[in-house]
């Protein structure tokens, strides 16, 4: 989807927006495929869709949804880093995604050695 950025319409997404999230989420993780390894799955839309409803409904989530018209065109979704699915303490920019969790080798490593 291509909108302008006058034409978007910004809020805050709540548990019922994950469906529409969900797409936007695994269409992301399919670029993930050119610089992951080959057996890299990205998420299936239903399963996507119901961790996106979890996260959302935790109060501590904060996620902003970017609409034209009725579509969603993109959105930014933060998380305390405790509450992760690997959690970690203290502040945290970036941690992962990690694809070798025996030798913590993250995408940005791996990108790194196969340019």
């Amino acid at each position: 989807m291509s909108a302008q950025l006058e034409t978007l319409v910004f809020r805050r997404a709540t548990v019922a927006d994950a469906g529409g999230l969900a797409p936007v989420l695994v269409e992301g993780f399919e670029t993930f495929r050119e610089f992951s390894p080959p057996d890299f799955e990205p998420p299936r839309v239903e399963d996507a869709a119901d961790d996106l409803a979890a996260r959302l409904g935790n109060p501590a989530v904060w996620c902003l949804l970017a609409e034209s018209s009725a579509d969603v065109a993109g959105y930014v979704s933060l998380l305390p880093a405790a509450e992760a699915r690997r959690p970690v303490g203290g502040w945290v920019l970036a941690d992962g995604p990690y694809f070798d969790e025996d030798r913590r080798v993250s995408v940005v490593e791996y990108r790194r050695d196969v340019a």
